[in-house]
């Protein structure tokens, strides 16, 4: 079995948390329709960026693992049931916007999401003990 030069008490055990005052580009690495809908039955995406600027960040990943897809608006619903509905997309709206994706009447492919360059800010939130960075908001 081979030896690997590294002490592993000279190892960092936590990435350092990402500035949450700067505005990041990156492009979109992923975007991955969730196998089961949230607790409200809403179906949701999934999208891992990849840092480009600024510079300190470059090929660091940043996760957005909440985008969720809007129901569609019911003739029927109430005004208040259909503006609840209609800002469900907005977090779509603007990941789209940013990524400069107008797809069609009829819907968009995820696949042209991907290579994209985004701009986003973010925050870092505790998950399993470690700090984690997840976009905050998609910038226009």
């Amino acid at each position: 079995m081979p030896k690997i030069p590294v002490n592993p008490s000279h190892l960092p055990t936590e990435e350092t948390p990402m500035d949450e005052t700067l505005t990041y580009v990156a492009f979109v690495r992923s975007l991955v329709l969730a196998e089961n809908p949230d607790k409200n039955g809403l179906y949701f995406l999934k999208a891992k960026h990849e840092v480009t600027e600024p510079d300190d960040y470059r090929g660091k990943s940043v996760m957005d693992n909440y985008i969720p897809i809007p129901a569609e608006v019911d003739p029927d619903m109430d005004a208040r049931t259909r503006q609840r509905v209609m800002e469900s997309g907005v977090r779509l709206g603007k990941l789209l916007a940013s990524a400069k994706v107008s797809g069609a009447d009829d819907g968009f492919e995820t696949e042209e999401v991907i290579g994209k360059e985004v701009r986003f800010t973010i925050r870092n939130e505790e998950f399993n003990g470690r700090m984690i960075p997840r976009v905050k908001d998609y910038l226009l």
